[in-house]
């Protein structure tokens, strides 16, 4: 997609075609959409998130680890992001951090609403 073309959708097109370009091949497309989407709408928890997972389906776990971090650093009582970097950190066998944030999740009493 051009760059006028990628204006013309709203940010929840974009989030939603990305990964379905990740798909078939064209992940770099995937990631464009998403970029664009973060430009769109700077702070969007939904861009995000998203961000975080396309990094995280791409094999590239520093940049979801970041985006899952400034998801928490904008909405800190969110759960799905601390229950993606304790599911992220048990990935990278790293079960001490993975059961921090599986802990901090459960001593806000979020644990039961995952997504």
């Amino acid at each position: 997609l051009d760059r006028a073309a990628q204006r013309v959708h709203s940010t929840a097109t974009l989030v939603a075609l990305a990964p379905l370009y990740a798909q078939v091949g064209a992940a770099d497309v995937g990631e464009s959409l998403l970029l664009t989407a973060v430009v769109q709408e700077p702070g969007s928890l939904d861009v995000l998130l998203a961000l975080g997972d396309f990094y995280v389906g791409q094999g590239n776990t520093d940049a979801a680890w970041d985006y899952y971090q400034q998801l928490l650093t904008l909405s800190p009582g969110l759960p799905i992001g601390y229950l993606r970097l304790s599911n992220l950190a048990n990935d990278l066998g790293d079960r001490t951090q993975a059961d921090l944030y599986a802990a901090l999740v459960q001593e806000l009493g979020l644990a039961g609403t995952s997504q």
